[in-house]
């Protein structure tokens, strides 16, 4: 993807950030707890000291919720003014910072980890790595996270054969990781897998579809005929009143800080 298509796509959340919040899946419990196992043998959390945890690109706080009921102090970072909006009001326990991952406003060594959820493709990968390694102390770590469908299900691959199939993202996440390894910046990364569920209404799947980047910049009349696509699959394949169940893998890798 061109720098000049990212960044237009990246800034096109802001005005959907109320279809996000409604929309959007969260994630696993588990998948927050195993991005930061280890922390709690840290010198500063064997000190009493609660871990501090950055994350990226929060959006409207979705993963940030999974990070604060971990009991961690969390700072959120992102740089969408409406997504923070509603990040404060949804999580007022983390403390909400405007910024972008190629400039995070922190000091050097001031943080335990950096966490990252549904975003790190939006990034300018090198000076973004850069700076997560920056902020980070000696012993941190960095996590990533990223709901896919399963479109081993019949419903679910029709649904992105109208979307166009996330299968091409799955590939641009795993050569993310592999400018993370190149980097040296951090050690080699670990990954593991989770299973869960996003049960939808018929509102709820299309508030889902219009909450993507690229249909939020789709021209009214291609959005509007998306949207409606998406409502008849709907129609044709839920039982109603139960609706439908939108089967996710969630990919999770994380990976320790160098610090020369």
């Amino acid at each position: 993807m061109e720098e000049s298509v990212r960044r237009s796509l990246g800034r096109s959340f802001g005005p959907t950030a109320a279809d996000y919040e409604r929309s959007r899946p969260d994630y696993p419990a588990a998948a927050a707890d195993w991005l930061l196992a280890g922390l709690d043998d840290s010198p500063r959390r064997r000190a009493g000291w609660p871990a501090t945890v950055v994350e990226l690109a929060a959006g409207t706080g979705k993963f940030t919720r999974s990070l604060v009921a971990a009991g961690h102090d969390v700072i959120a970072v992102e740089p969408a003014q409406p997504m923070l909006d509603r990040l404060v009001r949804a999580v007022p326990e983390a403390l909400a910072v405007r910024g972008v991952a190629e400039r995070i406003p922190l000091a050097g060594s001031s943080t335990d980890a950096v966490l990252v959820a549904q975003a790190f493709h939006w990034f300018d990968t090198e000076p973004s790595l850069a700076e997560i390694a920056r902020v980070l102390r000696p012993g941190g770590m960095f996590g990533l996270v990223w709901n896919y469908r399963d479109e081993s299900v019949p419903w679910v691959r029709q649904l992105s054969r109208l979307l166009g199939t996330d299968r091409s993202q799955t590939r641009h996440a795993e050569e993310l990781i592999e400018k993370l390894e190149w980097s040296r910046l951090f050690t080699p990364p670990k990954r593991t897998t989770f299973r869960m569920w996003q049960r939808l209404d018929r509102q709820g799947l299309v508030r889902l579809v219009a909450s993507r980047s690229y249909v939020s910049t789709m021209s009214p009349a291609d959005r509007e005929e998306l949207l409606f696509n998406v409502g008849q699959l709907f129609d044709v394949t839920a039982r109603q009143p139960d609706g439908l169940l939108l089967p996710y893998t969630t990919i999770c890798y994380r990976a320790g800080v160098r610090k020369w």
